[in-house]
Parts: structure tokens; sequence; C-alpha cells
């Protein structure tokens, strides 16, 4: 069998590289190229949301190539001093 060599890496705010990669597997793997790529914000906002503690984005990377990912949001919430993480499906590469 053959097995793959993959990385799981939290995507840093200088990689706002692998959240394109990220997207455009979203954008296949949902079959919505519009609502991933239509409106797609820019670096600097990209650069800013990688650098929050309220924000996680995972990829699994095969050869330097986006084959997985996860994003997750922290929520504050109001009726008690804590908070949750909320994530996306994770979702792979076809």
């Amino acid at each position: 069998m053959d097995r793959l060599n993959i990385d799981i890496k939290r995507i840093a705010a200088s990689e706002t590289h692998l959240m394109d990669q990220m997207l455009d597997m979203y954008a296949v793997a949902f079959g919505d190229d519009a609502y991933f790529s239509g409106k797609r914000p820019g670096r600097d906002y990209t650069r800013r949301l990688l650098e929050t503690e309220s924000f996680v984005a995972l990829v699994a990377l095969h050869g330097g190539r986006v084959i997985g990912g996860l994003a997750a949001y922290e929520l504050a919430k109001f009726e008690q001093e804590r908070s949750e993480f909320y994530s996306t499906h994770p979702v792979r590469a076809a």
C-alpha cells in the first residue's frame, strides 16, 4: 500500500496563499465556485483574520498542495464567561 506523506498545519498569517488553496478546494468539494471565490477577501483581510486567536484554519498538505482543510471560529458567549469553537465541515480534495 502506498502511504501518503501528509503534514497537518495551522495556516500562519504570512501564508494567505494556503487560504486561497483551501478556498479553491472548498469550491470544488461543494460545487459552489461563486460562493467560495466570487467575493474572496483580499490579502490584508485574510492576513488580519489569520493573526487573530479567534480564528483557526488547518490544512492537510501533500507535496506542498492543500488536500484537506478545516476552519473554526471562537464565539464568545453572553450567558456565561466562556467561549466555544465552531468549525466548518472538514473537507478533502477529490
